[in-house]
């Protein structure tokens, strides 16, 4: 089973609304460049050109001694979940509040306006631990679904281990506990320019300190086994030994952990905001954010069609998946020149 675990150091904070603490972290980050306040993620630097990305991520880096893992979001207001969390809290699977609770307290006198409040007040709380448990229900299940369909067996013969069975599943869109990162900044400013070009994203930097690498005995070991042997606060960082042609233009990566409620998504990972009743963020965060202006998205996709980057669809999804989905009905035609 999963260790219990235990508050983190406190440090002065600020508080960014009524229920979140933000620490002073970005306060030398950059400082001379714009910064923004978000409601999941805090007030957090905001790049609005190239230059200044770069700029940002390297002090971001060098303040964490190193970073080993980007994600770019498209939309700032999404959480950074894994797309296993994302479908079990859909779901909203929340055991009900003990009848004899209500019996009691309608004796004591409680009105209904105050009934229904104690009912919001007890489905918040038990939200997070109502979805750790549902997860790793789903997790379980997903595993064995897979395999009774045969999935997991390769035409070579060889058995898929429940790591290696994730990781295909992920690449083919299924919701798993794994979390798409990339090793390069600029591939994480990508997926976070991707789409929706007049909306704030979202990149977010994983500090070497803050994983434990896979051992190359992985992909064969048991799921639940590995996943709750992680030290609190860390994430499990895996790069599948046979890679596909996708992963390998992404210089991409899976990290994972076991559920935890923040404000920011649901990684155990200590960040640089965190729930007031949490306590407070630590000294030196794992996980720091960075605001994709509508202007950096704008810059990066010029920059790609100047021939500065190459990063486009056809080049981050270079499979037969990738090329189709960028070449469906709702996208853009792009002719080639003819010369």
């Amino acid at each position: 089973m999963e260790k219990e675990r235990t508050p983190r150091t406190a440090k002065p904070t600020e508080k960014v609304n009524d229920s979140t603490v933000e620490s002073d972290w970005y306060g030398d980050v950059a400082p001379e460049l714009p910064r923004v306040t978000l409601e999941r993620f805090g007030t957090v630097p905001a790049p609005r050109t190239l230059g200044e990305y770069v700029q940002t991520v390297t002090a971001i880096a060098t303040k964490l001694s190193k970073v080993v893992a980007w994600r770019g979001q498209v939309d700032v207001s999404w959480g950074v979940h894994s797309g296993a969390a994302r479908r079990v809290m859909q779901q909203r699977w929340i055991e009900p509040r003990p009848d004899y609770i209500g019996g009691v307290l309608r004796r004591a006198g409680m009105d209904d306006s105050e009934f229904e409040e104690l009912d919001e007040i007890w489905r918040k709380a038990e939200q997070p631990a109502a979805v750790k448990r549902q997860l790793r229900d789903y997790e379980a299940s997903l595993l064995d679904q897979a395999r009774a369909a045969g999935h997991d067996n390769e035409p070579n013969g060889h058995r898929l281990g429940d790591f290696e069975l994730f990781g295909l599943l992920q690449h083919h869109g299924a919701a798993t506990p794994l979390v798409d990162v990339s090793r390069n900044a600029m591939i994480g400013l990508w997926f976070a320019a991707e789409t929706l070009p007049e909306t704030t994203g979202l990149v977010m930097a994983v500090a070497d300190a803050g994983v434990v690498p896979a051992q190359s005995t992985i992909e064969s070991a048991n799921w639940h086994e590995v996943r709750d042997r992680l030290p609190q606060g860390k994430a499990l960082w895996w790069v599948p030994r046979r890679i596909s042609s996708r992963m390998a233009a992404q210089e991409a990566a899976f990290v994972t952990t076991p559920f935890w409620d923040q404000p920011w998504g649901s990684l155990d990972l200590p960040g640089t905001i965190m729930w007031k009743s949490e306590s407070s963020p630590g000294d030196q965060p794992s996980v720091a954010f960075i605001a994709i202006a509508p202007e950096l998205k704008a810059a990066l996709h010029e920059a790609g069609r100047l021939g500065v980057t190459a990063y486009d669809g056809t080049t981050i999804y270079p499979d037969l998946p990738g090329f189709a989905r960028y070449n469906g009905a709702g996208m853009d035609i792009t002719m080639p020149r003819v010369r």
